[in-house]
């Protein structure tokens, strides 16, 4: 028995093929049932990527989260997926798109790599803003700005494969921006692997 984080009810595992390989979920299955999985491919230029929520359903919880700093429910959204990604995403270097340092340092830890830290493939995060900038603050018309504020460490090279990860993909500038400095260092191979896109 697990307390679901959500609702707050003891809760038994739901009979489902994941259970195999996982304890029981920390979310219940009825908290879960909400979660809109949309498990969307895309592609960005001549990169695929996978999205797994549809943004409006879990964006609560992700303020929750980021927000409120409950950094307690950071397992529940890749909890029933992480057997399958870990599978699907072996072998890469796992790179976070970056986020606010500012907004970093005020919650105490990153709400993107807290998402991801059960994903077992090694990770390096080398982009970075060059300026206090939040994407979501941004006009549509404005969001192409991005390319002038992420910037890379000097010196990274990679000739590996590489998973951009983040939380929520809109109009797609930023991850386009790293995806193409990505493949400046030389990386053979990128992936993207979105927690949830905006979907219209």
């Amino acid at each position: 028995m697990k307390l679901c984080p959500l609702c707050k009810k003891l809760h038994r595992s739901d009979d489902s093929l994941n259970n195999l390989f996982n304890d029981v979920f920390v979310l219940c299955y009825n908290c879960f049932s909400t979660f809109k999985v949309i498990f969307k491919r895309f592609k960005i230029d001549d990169c695929m990527g996978l999205a797994i929520y549809d943004y409006q359903s879990i964006k609560d919880h992700l303020f929750r989260l980021k927000g409120l700093y409950d950094i307690s429910i950071a397992p529940i959204f890749l909890e029933r997926f992480i057997f399958y990604l870990n599978i699907l995403y072996e072998g890469y270097l796992i790179v976070r798109v970056p986020s606010s340092l500012q907004d970093d340092l005020k919650r105490g830890f990153n709400h993107v790599d807290k998402i991801f830290e059960n994903l077992k493939s090694k990770r390096k995060n080398f982009f970075y803003k060059n300026r206090h900038y939040k994407q979501s603050d941004q006009p549509y018309e404005n969001r192409h700005l991005i390319k002038d504020v992420i910037k890379v460490d000097k010196g990274i090279k990679t000739q590996g494969k590489i998973l951009l990860i983040d939380d929520v993909l809109t109009t797609g500038q930023t991850m386009k921006t790293c995806l193409n400095l990505a493949k400046k260092l030389g990386a053979k191979k990128i992936k993207i692997l979105v927690l949830s896109m905006v979907c219209r």
